[in-house]
């Protein structure tokens, strides 16, 4: 393989790595808002039954 064609799989293999690490930070972000989602309606459920007694 020529020079060129080195330095470009290189920067290829890179660039899917970073495209990797970015889709993990995506996914865990994904995660905590729904994280979040899941507390916030749980505390609406427990508020209204709260409310119930």
């Amino acid at each position: 393989m020529s020079k060129s064609n080195e330095e470009n799989e290189l920067l290829k293999k890179r660039r899917i790595q970073l495209l990797e690490e970015w889709l993990q930070e995506l996914e865990k972000e994904e995660d905590q808002i729904e994280n979040k989602e899941d507390q916030e309606q749980l505390q609406k459920s427990i508020l209204k039954n709260l409310r119930m007694k």
